[in-house]
């Protein structure tokens, strides 16, 4: 018999395999970031419009003191539009999401009411369309038209 030594196979060719796991894992790296992107944007794009939408409501409270009380100034019907053109004249100088101004109807996205104690309920109340106005809501689109890109 003859002895047989023990000779290792004859390496067989690796070449260019790392190179196929590197491109894999690169596509889902770009993918990764990518997403961490998007997800950036869209948290800012909010942020924006919540900033927007608070100096709205701000600028519509502040014209609704002309139509409170005992001495107000003018007819609930001129500050409601005083009130909704206070709003949009703010919100088209703030920008969100890239785009110049947001859009604001006034008619669908400013609600004006009363915000007033219920002893009955034992509870604050809000009651939409009541004059005199105490309270305004705003709501803001940057993808309606009449929002601008920037």
């Amino acid at each position: 018999m003859k002895n047989r030594i023990y000779q290792p196979h004859q390496e067989q060719s690796r070449r260019g395999g790392i190179f196929v796991l590197a491109a894999g894992l690169m596509v889902m790296l770009f993918g990764f970031a990518a997403f961490a992107v998007d997800i950036s944007y869209i948290s800012l794009t909010r942020a924006q419009l919540q900033k927007s939408a608070d100096a709205a409501a701000l600028a519509a409270v502040i014209e609704m003191e002309a139509g409170w009380g005992k001495g107000a100034e003018i007819t609930p019907a001129e500050a409601a539009l005083a009130i909704k053109q206070a709003a949009r004249d703010v919100a088209f100088a703030n920008e969100a999401g890239g785009l110049r101004n947001v859009y604001l109807d006034m008619n669908r996205d400013v609600r004006l009411g009363q915000y007033q104690w219920d002893p009955v309920q034992d509870k604050y109340v809000k009651q939409w369309g009541v004059s005199p106005y105490n309270l305004v809501e705003i709501t803001l689109h940057r993808d309606q038209a009449g929002s601008t890109l920037g």
